[in-house]
């Protein structure tokens, strides 16, 4: 680990940042290379674009390009050669990216089912349907046609997407399968899937000494090295009590279903002798008649709210916040009335904010409901954008690099973040009423951003472990399109976003975190040291 540490204080800026924040997703990858190719670092920037297509395998055009630079080893060239002499980029893509745009997802899979039949020599729509899966998952029908048919002399890459399928979808067994006969590959990916593959059958040893492995030669995989700190240090299993009471605050607007299927989860997990807060924001639907049930089920636990009209979602907040039970309280967790909990996240978030004591908020790896694999959110990180920013944009944004790939442990660490989601989010009680939700952000959107932005322009950081999942439930497809109001209310908020916080403070705050970052990976490297006698 001495070796990975001073690796890390030797990289440049420029590469350096991005690779803080993930080493995962191809795009994100192949910008970390360019960063490193700018940087004076030509073997760092081959590295990280072999390892970009090794998480894209079926991009013939960053296979080519991995040849160009010859960043891929000897013995897998042809294979490369093989990808990128089958992949062509088709000439019209119109019509496939106004499906894209409208998140016509049925209309996306119908219409790759039939460009894969009408080209089956090409990759390029093979590729397609796998950067698919972290779109609502979708693409998973397709694969499923494609993988078996493609050529003998591409077997090795289809046992590893079948393996990552198989990882994301929780049939760890099998996917141990895929991947024992690319054991002899030099390639990083197979032996990062089946160290996830191990620790969750509780294999750990095993599951460390191969993350250990593929650090030992490429000391940039961040995410390899957070994840084998925790393995090591059983970080990943453990969980913590709160020291103190606990208000758990929810708000609500027509959605009686939701908040159904969200209480049964919550009043089912361990709550301990927290209470539970609900503010009706003046619902038209059967939210009054679920509550009422549910205040029969849970007596006094369960404390409901009714307000006649709807005050937005960061009014809501501060209403909740002003209540008697939260300011009494030690700690505030909001919840989101869409959110499926788990039966520990209380103690799992407990074990966060054990493990960072000092953040403004602790918060979780939130995953689509309908497909687990599929990440929504985790913790989040300032991107820099490049150029002067646009009417309705910003000089910079959260990086999703989560949202390139499908979950197959990536994540599997806690650390120090910029900002959580506010989907599940635990705060200390008293800075609600010292900062609370900017109001200008109603009805809703980004006013958990901007809080958390505001904290950390104080200094402060928030936390969010990727061992806790939260479920949140969202409409797919176009069910799930924003109407005309809303998108425009978004773009607003949008808006105040970059005047409330410019540019130079977004790089102020990139900067700390990047040190935060660097900081906490290096004393989990000298952790791994102390831990191994190494």
């Amino acid at each position: 680990m001495s070796v990975i540490a001073a690796f890390w204080r030797s990289l440049p800026d420029g590469p350096r940042r991005p690779l803080l924040t993930a080493a995962v997703g191809a795009g994100h990858l192949r910008r970390c290379a360019a960063a490193a190719a700018g940087a004076g670092c030509p073997q760092l920037a081959r590295a990280l674009l072999f390892a970009a297509w090794e998480e894209a395998p079926l991009d013939g055009g960053l296979a080519g390009e991995v040849l160009a630079s010859n960043a891929a080893p000897e013995a897998l060239r042809p294979l490369l050669a093989a990808v990128a002499t089958r992949w062509r980029r088709p000439d019209n893509l119109a019509y496939y990216q106004r499906l894209l745009a409208r998140r016509d997802t049925d209309g996306l899979d119908r219409y790759l089912r039939d460009r894969l039949a009408a080209e089956s020599d090409n990759l390029w729509w093979a590729g397609e349907a796998c950067g698919l899966w972290p779109f609502e998952g979708r693409g998973g029908q397709v694969l499923a046609r494609v993988l078996p048919a493609l050529p003998p002399d591409l077997a090795p890459l289809a046992a590893l997407i079948r393996a990552h399928l198989l990882l994301a979808a929780g049939e760890t067994g099998k996917a141990v399968q895929e991947l024992a006969p690319l054991a002899g590959l030099p390639l990083a990916r197979p032996r990062l899937l089946l160290a996830e593959a191990l620790r969750r059958l509780n294999r750990r040893e095993e599951a460390l000494n191969l993350l250990l492995e593929v650090l030992s030669a490429e000391p940039w995989r961040a995410n390899a090295l957070l994840a084998a700190s925790d393995l090591a240090s059983g970080l990943d299993s453990r969980l913590a009590p709160l020291p103190g009471r606990l208000a758990v605050c929810l708000y609500t607007w027509n959605k009686a279903a939701d908040l159904d299927a969200t209480l049964a989860a919550l009043l089912a997990s361990d709550l301990g002798a927290a209470r539970v807060l609900v503010l009706d924001n003046g619902s038209t639907d059967a939210t009054p008649d679920v509550l009422s049930a549910w205040t029969e089920r849970a007596g006094s636990r369960l404390a409901p709210i009714r307000l006649p009209v709807n005050i937005g979602a960061p009014a809501a907040r501060n209403w909740l916040a002003a209540r008697e039970e939260v300011k009494g309280a030690e700690f505030a967790a909001f919840v989101d009335d869409d959110a499926t909990l788990p039966p520990d996240w209380l103690g799992r978030l407990g074990m966060l904010r054990e493990a960072y004591p000092g953040a403004f908020a602790w918060g979780a790896k939130v995953v689509d409901a309908s497909n687990p694999a599929v990440i929504q959110h985790v913790g989040g990180h300032l991107r820099e954008e490049p150029g002067p920013s646009a009417l309705f944009s910003s000089a910079w944004r959260v990086d999703n690099p989560q949202a390139q790939v499908l979950d197959a442990g990536q994540f599997a660490y806690a650390r120090p973040c910029l900002t959580v989601t506010g989907c599940c989010h635990l705060l200390p009680a008293k800075s609600l009423a010292e900062v609370p939700f900017d109001i200008r952000f109603s009805p809703s959107q980004y006013d958990d951003l901007d809080r958390d932005l505001t904290l950390a322009a104080r200094g402060g950081f928030a936390a969010c472990t990727g061992h806790l999942a939260v479920a949140h439930r969202k409409a797919s497809g176009k069910a799930g399109l924003a109407n005309p109001a809303a998108e425009a209310g978004a773009r607003g908020n949008r808006l105040k976003l970059t005047a409330k916080h410019p540019p130079e403070e977004a790089e102020r705050l990139m900067r700390e975190d990047a040190a935060r970052l660097l900081a906490d990976l290096l004393a989990k490297a000298e952790r791994l040291d102390a831990q191994r006698g190494d």
